[in-house]
């Protein structure tokens, strides 16, 4: 069953700005990846696809160039729009995505009982 977390409230993300937010969620699900596209609000596990580790290493400086999301440690890039990985040895795979709503100024996200991706 998946349950709602309330996840950032504020001022919304402009058109290009990206942000890693911490998340309780189990090892590696610790944080997400937000960015605001011209297709709107992408949320994403902020986990890489190739091995299992955090985009920004656990900086949580948003790892991103020319429009891509980059993974820190093996160099490989996400679309930010998509989550797709067009270059890199996932190359094919995209970012586990989370799904999202918001409701009177607060960003909820929709989670696995464990804080994990949804079943």
């Amino acid at each position: 069953m998946a349950k709602r977390v309330r996840l950032f409230e504020g001022t919304p993300l402009a058109t290009g700005e990206c942000r890693v937010l911490p998340h309780q969620g189990p090892v590696p699900y610790r944080s997400l990846l937000l960015s605001m596209t011209d297709r709107g609000l992408r949320v994403y596990f902020n986990v890489c696809r190739h091995v299992p580790v955090p985009l920004d290493a656990g900086s949580f400086v948003a790892p991103v160039d020319d429009g891509d999301w980059v993974c820190d440690t093996h160099g490989a890039r996400y679309d930010l729009s998509s989550g797709y990985c067009h270059t890199g040895p996932c190359l094919g795979s995209s970012l586990l995505p989370v799904r999202v709503e918001l409701e009177d100024g607060v960003l909820y996200g929709w989670f696995g009982e464990d804080g994990g991706p949804e079943t």
